[in-house]
């Protein structure tokens, strides 16, 4: 959070003018580039020439930053301060009074003049020991996880591929900052293990392969297939919805689960592959 204080002057010339500031903009840049882009900030703020001291306007602009826009700070940083820059616009409209209103309060009336455009650049310097300290832990940056799971040579298990070229694709795209067409290749990557409820009817709900009843217990089923349904409804929404808002930590669980589920399926049908050998 920064905290810039930025001052308007506008100078009135004559008696009934005014000023209504209608949008504000603002990008965070570094010296390679820009970064993010924070959500316009859209209002009618007017000042008017008989209230030229106007109280202040608090607005919060916020930047989404996930871990491809932080890695990119830290190679601007090179170990030093966190030196950026706001880059805002704001636009708006002059007024000029063309009648008033009747009644014991007359309001002006007002009427279109110009449209203006303001620009101002703020630089902002984050010391290294606050930028180490305060705020790069609250992102989560730098903090990795290990989990542990089975290993199952997929060449056991063909009829799976489809499934585990799907879970490596995502796992590059969630390395790559691509995190909603992440989510989606774990959609794509449950889709080998899904049948229709109703044989007979394709467009049908879908559950877990039938064949699985007989590969694990009946409860152990059960919860792989309320597992499978509920990873599936979620990350459908990457191939449904337009930029469906999935960040860093979300495709990072979603991969993680779905992976382990995944694993535990193929492990299952492996398994039952080498009994039926056996016997």
């Amino acid at each position: 959070m920064f905290h810039v204080r930025l001052t308007l002057n506008y100078p009135f010339q004559n008696p009934g003018s005014a000023m209504e500031l209608q949008e504000l903009r603002c990008q965070l840049a570094l010296d390679q580039g820009y970064v993010a882009a924070a959500t316009p900030v859209l209002s009618t703020y007017r000042v008017t020439s008989e209230f030229k001291h106007s109280p202040d306007n608090l607005v919060h602009l916020c930047f989404p930053l996930d871990l491809r826009r932080l890695d990119f700070f830290e190679r601007a940083r090179k170990g030093g301060d966190m030196a950026m820059r706001l880059d805002l616009e704001a636009f708006g409209v002059e007024l000029a009074e063309i009648g008033r209103t009747n009644g014991d309060y007359p309001r002006p009336i007002w009427g279109y003049k110009d449209r203006h455009r303001f620009t101002v650049q703020a630089p902002v310097v984050v010391a290294r020991s606050d930028w180490l300290e305060k705020v790069l832990p609250q992102t989560g940056y730098g903090r990795v996880h290990l989990i542990e799971l089975p290993i199952v040579p997929i060449e056991e298990c063909v009829a799976l591929k489809a499934a585990y070229d799907a879970l490596m694709q995502a796992q590059k795209l969630q390395r790559e900052g691509f995190f909603n067409e992440a989510a989606g290749m774990c959609r794509v990557a449950l889709e080998p293990f899904f049948e229709p409820v109703d044989p007979a009817n394709p467009a049908s709900p879908k559950k877990l392969k039938s064949s699985y009843e007989t590969r694990v217990a009946a409860a152990t089923y059960d919860w792989l297939n309320a597992s499978f349904i509920a990873l599936k409804k979620t990350t459908n929404r990457s191939h449904h919805v337009t930029g469906a808002g999935f960040q860093a930590a979300d495709t990072a669980m979603l991969l993680s689960i779905t992976t382990a589920l995944i694993a535990y399926a193929v492990r299952a049908e492996t398994a039952t592959a080498s009994t039926s050998t056996t016997s």
